[in-house]
């Protein structure tokens, strides 16, 4: 219950900040902004779990993010963050990890430290 709080919290705050982002128009020069993607991948998660990943980007790259397709949830929308290695977006309640072909989701617990949701997940060549 906590963790669906999380997540409508995390989705709400993402959902305004896309949403703002998408209505900036800049009237300096004819550079809207629009949402570039949407390419769908999938992955097997080592508990058997599908996790339906979309990746888009504003037009401008300043902004990357996921749309997580989880079982039983809406999806989830994180935004891309700092990673030494690999890709990384979080919304502070959910994260996704990829690097290659792998991949994993974490949330927040109680005690604010991530634990797994699904891990070892691998893309499904050729699944979209």
């Amino acid at each position: 219950m906590i963790i669906q709080k999380m997540i409508r919290i995390a989705l709400l705050s993402v959902g305004l900040i896309v949403t703002g982002c998408s209505q900036l128009n800049f009237a300096s020069s004819n550079n809207e902004l629009t949402v570039l993607g949407g390419e769908q991948l999938t992955y097997q998660c080592e508990d058997k779990t599908r996790v339906i990943v979309k990746y888009y980007s504003l037009s401008d790259s300043s902004l990357g993010f996921v749309k997580l397709g989880l079982k039983n949830e809406l999806e989830i929308t994180l935004a891309r963050t700092f990673s030494a290695s690999g890709e990384r977006y979080s919304n502070e309640a959910v994260e996704w990890s990829v690097k290659g072909s792998r991949a994993f989701v974490q949330i927040r617990n109680q005690d604010k430290k991530w634990e797994f949701m699904h891990r070892d997940c691998q893309l499904i060549e050729g699944e979209r």
